[in-house]
């Protein structure tokens, strides 16, 4: 999410900008926990809530004009409703605790997910008094938190997996209520656009509970992040097992031309495929990852093992290169042949199964990166 060019847009911003950048990251530093106090919430008047404001100007110059006693009265207990509704929206989330953390690697395009619970925080555990007052603050202190209503979160350019609001909210927005001492996990996605290492966007946290006269909010920056993978080469080039040492070069021509259209003796279930051609045991690792069937082919032959080597794959640029040698890694994986895996600067040893996958994906996705750049300023939807 963050670029090389990152460092000098930076030195080129105003110098007001850069110490207000600086005095929001301090005001909002990154972390998996953010406990909501009253110096982190903030709240303002919704639309509703100034024409709210307008209406009893309105009344109270009436009421001096033409002395109403019970338009003062009608004035002044309006004014107290909206009072209170500004402290009940901004108890709702006053004491709630959020918890995040980062879900597993996807491939650059896909949907990441982050884990979020949020919980009551507001009942201590033990008492800081001693003495009569003691039971005073425990009679005050130990009963039951706060049921919390219509608590939103939004994550910009993201789809969260549960419903919108039924009030009409952006489809990225989350609505969520919180019992009384509960808790409420729910995950929000954030796009991966390019491969690499991604920070979680700034999560904005809002409520207007419980007339919709004020809206109260915050903004949480998770410390949490994921990996992209490189986006797998689709359609998928032909495994390059041919050229592997380990190969067996008596085939016939034919047969390894054929060969090295399809996958190392396995292939995509064609039309008019018997199903004695099936290879079932592949078949159902492909299908519990969400592939199709596998037949097999009768003219290939697989190797032994396969090495995957940069310098040996044919692609205009770094990033298909990249994505060529992903889409091997899978489709060796799923032929269940052992290969390694050879970058400028490093190599995989030749290896089969889950852990190896995983590390040949991981340094596929961090090649030739820099380390993350210092965080950005904040967005115009972080903003009041």
């Amino acid at each position: 999410m963050t670029s090389a060019a990152a460092g000098p847009a930076t030195a080129r911003r105003p110098a007001w900008a850069r110490r207000w950048e600086h005095w929001w990251q301090q005001r909002h530093p990154r972390s998996d926990r953010l406990d909501l106090t009253q110096r982190n919430v903030y709240i303002l008047p919704t639309g509703a809530g100034w024409l709210f404001a307008a209406l009893l100007l309105v009344l109270l110059l009436a009421s001096i004009n033409y002395q109403l006693n019970l338009g003062y009265l009608l004035t002044f207990g309006l004014a107290g409703v909206g009072l209170s509704s500004m402290h009940g929206t901004h108890a709702n989330l006053r004491g709630l605790r959020l918890l995040a953390q980062a879900g597993e690697p996807v491939f650059a395009g896909e949907m990441a997910q982050l884990r979020v619970t949020l919980l009551d925080a507001t009942r201590p555990t033990t008492s800081p008094l001693r003495g009569p007052a003691r039971w005073w603050w425990w009679l005050r202190r130990t009963r039951r938190g706060r049921a919390r209503y219509g608590i939103g979160l939004y994550l910009p350019a993201a789809q969260a997996d549960a419903p919108s609001h039924p009030g009409g909210a952006p489809p990225a927005w989350t609505w969520v209520d919180v019992p009384a001492g509960g808790e409420v996990h729910l995950q929000l996605g954030q796009l991966l656009r390019k491969r690499g290492r991604h920070r979680a966007e700034r999560v904005r946290i809002e409520t207007r509970y419980p007339f919709g006269l004020f809206r109260a909010w915050t903004v949480w920056r998770p410390a949490s992040g994921w990996l992209a993978w490189p986006a797998p080469e689709s359609p998928a080039a032909p495994l390059p097992w041919s050229t592997s040492p380990e190969a067996d070069t008596s085939l016939p021509a034919q047969g390894t031309r054929q060969a090295a259209q399809d996958v190392a003796g396995l292939r995509a279930w064609r039309r008019g495929d018997s199903l004695t051609q099936v290879h079932w045991k592949k078949t159902a690792q492909s299908l519990a990852g969400g592939g199709d069937l596998v037949s097999r082919d009768a003219q290939g032959q697989p190797p032994a093992r396969l090495q995957l080597d940069w310098t040996r794959t044919p692609a205009p640029d770094d990033e298909r290169r990249l994505a060529r040698l992903c889409a091997w890694v899978l489709a060796a994986e799923q032929a269940g042949i052992a290969y390694g895996l050879q970058l400028p600067g490093w190599e995989l040893p030749i290896g089969l199964g889950p852990a190896q996958q995983r590390e040949a994906l991981h340094h596929l996705a961090t090649w030739g990166l820099l380390e993350a750049a210092p965080d950005g300023p904040p967005g115009a939807g972080d903003s009041p």
